[in-house]
Order: C-alpha cells, then structure tokens, then sequence
C-alpha cells in the first residue's frame, strides 16, 4: 500500500463533503483528557507561545494545537532582503518509528489533500502570518482510520514542526521565494497512548445505477436535464466517509468503483447517498439509504430502488479482521 502526505487546511467549505476530521471538537460526556510526554522541544515550546491538548474520545482522538507568536521572534530574510512572516505548522503521527500510512480511498474526501511524492503522512495546517494571529490547529483521528497498528494500547510519537517560511507580495496571490526552516524555533516531540480498537475491513462495490427524470429534480438547465452523478458513503452514523467520481451530464451512472470501509463491528449500518453535484451551492441529495451490510455481503450484486433511482447494483466483501 502506497503511503500519502495528508494536507489539511483550515479553511473547508463545510456545506460540501467533510470527513471525520474535525475543524471543533464537541463537549461529550465520554472525553478524557489524554496526557502526554514532551520528549524534546526548541526554545519557543514552552507553556507562554504553546497550547498543546490532546484528548481521546470513544471513536476518535483529537489534537488541538495554538502557537502564540513571541515578540522576540527572529523571521528570516531571503535574498531580495524581504521579511518572510508566513509560515505553517505539520503534525506528524508515527509508530513504532515508522509514519502511519493512509489507505488511498480516503483521496476523495474534500477534508482530505494528498500527494503521492512524499511517504510522510502528515497534517498540514494553512499558512498563517505569525506577526498578525494567532496559530491554531484542531484535527480529530478516528481510531478505524489506524488499521495498521494492532488493537490494544499503542504508543503514539507526535512531531510539531515547520518546514518553510513564506512572505506575501502585496495585491497579489504570488508569493516570494520561501526560505527552508533548518532549525525549527518551535518544535517538539511528544508521546502519548491511544486504545486502538478491533477494526473490520468490508469493500463496498456497484456495478452502477440509474435515476428517474423528475420535475422535482433540480438539475442544471446547461445539461438539458441530466444530473451530475456521485454516490457516497456515510460511518459511522452520518458522518460523511467516501466518495465517488462525478460523472456528469447523465441520468445513468455507468462507473462500477468501490468504497474500502473500515469499521468496528462485523455487522455495521451504514448510509449510503446519491447525488447530484453542484459546483456553487450544496449537492442535491437524489436518494438516501439505511444499509445493513450483513443484507450486502453477496457474490452478486444486490438492486436497491426508490422512487427517484430506477436501479442501484450493490455488494460487499467481507475481509474480517484488519489488525
């Protein structure tokens, strides 16, 4: 499996897909304040410039990052003698000394930004001018979304670093050249726990599916009334986990694509949407469904309707345990 680099940025449109990463984390009655070990730091990690929490939940844990910018701050000038003040924060997540890996099916999701150059898996926050603001980051992990560490109580090394420095040409989105950090002023090494849970494997496939025209149905009037085309994956509950391509200016989706679904239970349900995509407002959802996937796990495939969807092809795989 091909590791990825995870961008994550800020700044995410939240009427569009979002996945389980987090931009605030709810007060629920199951949290526990996680405690860790600094076990290296640079000068700026301290308790006045750093707010570091991170705190675990019964489905996920969470990170909550705040860098408040020191008035005796030395940026770096690059070689036009421009002041470089912008700069980003990556988090990054390692077992057993090793960058935990991604499946790549988690591409599709909006919240979610990959590049295949790289095998670090790392969040990455938006640059932020440290002279202007305050820095934050706050991202929640699913614990399903660490498949590749054993279940049980695993030791988690988090590393806070920065790796560039930018500076922003005025009335222009052009940058100036960055400056590569050699020696990060605020990074630190820190090591906590985390309660890995059985996690299950099921692969979700269809072979396509067909929509009814319906003047209910707001499609655009520059397709002459055929839709744009995605079908997605809800877990657990309603949180929104996968995907498909759009396949656009069509009443029949003639893809057959599969959704890897990680999860916690041999018998899960799931929600499963159509939709027609909209690139300036949300996407209308076409049709909607409650799944068992024990109703799905077939050699055959299964057709689900609804008055909006003349037919929907469905199975699933089961391949049990996945660590």
């Amino acid at each position: 499996m091909e590791k990825v680099i995870i961008f994550f940025s800020t700044k995410i449109n939240f009427a569009k897909y979002f996945f389980f990463i987090l931009l605030s984390v709810a007060i629920v009655s199951c949290s526990n304040s996680q405690d860790y070990k600094v076990l290296k730091k640079s000068k700026f990690f301290n308790k006045k410039n750093v707010t570091l929490k991170i705190t675990k939940y019964k489905k996920y844990f969470s990170v909550n990052f705040k860098f408040k910018f020191p008035s005796n701050y030395k940026f770096p000038v690059n070689e036009t003698n421009d002041t470089l003040s912008e700069t980003k924060f990556l988090l990054g997540f390692y077992h057993n000394n090793k960058l935990i890996r991604l499946s790549q099916q988690f591409q599709n999701i909006s919240a979610w930004k990959y590049r295949n150059d790289t095998s670090k898996m790392t969040f990455v926050g938006n640059k932020k001018d440290m002279i202007k603001s305050t820095y934050r980051l706050k991202l929640s992990i699913p614990y399903y979304s660490l498949y590749n560490l054993p279940k049980g109580k695993q030791k988690i090394t988090l590393y806070i670093y920065q790796d560039y420095f930018y500076g922003t040409k005025a009335n222009s989105e052009d940058y100036y050249k960055t400056i590569k950090v050699k020696k990060p002023e605020v990074n630190a090494k820190v090591e906590f726990y985390v309660n890995v849970p059985q996690i299950y494997k099921t692969i979700i496939s269809t072979d396509g599916f067909a929509i009814n025209q319906s003047k209910g149905m707001d499609f655009s009037f520059i397709n002459k009334g055929n839709a744009d085309l995605f079908w997605s994956v809800a877990y657990p509950k309603e949180e929104k986990y996968w995907k498909s391509k759009v396949i656009k200016n069509t009443n029949v989706y003639h893809r057959a694509e599969s959704c890897v679904l990680y999860h916690y239970k041999k018998t899960e349900n799931i929600q499963l949407y159509i939709f027609d995509y909209d690139i300036f407002s949300r996407d209308d959802i076409i049709s909607m469904w409650q799944i068992k996937l024990k109703d799905i796990i077939n050699d055959n495939y299964k057709v689900i309707k609804s008055k909006k969807v003349k037919w929907f092809k469905l199975k699933a795989k089961s391949y049990g345990k996945a660590n």
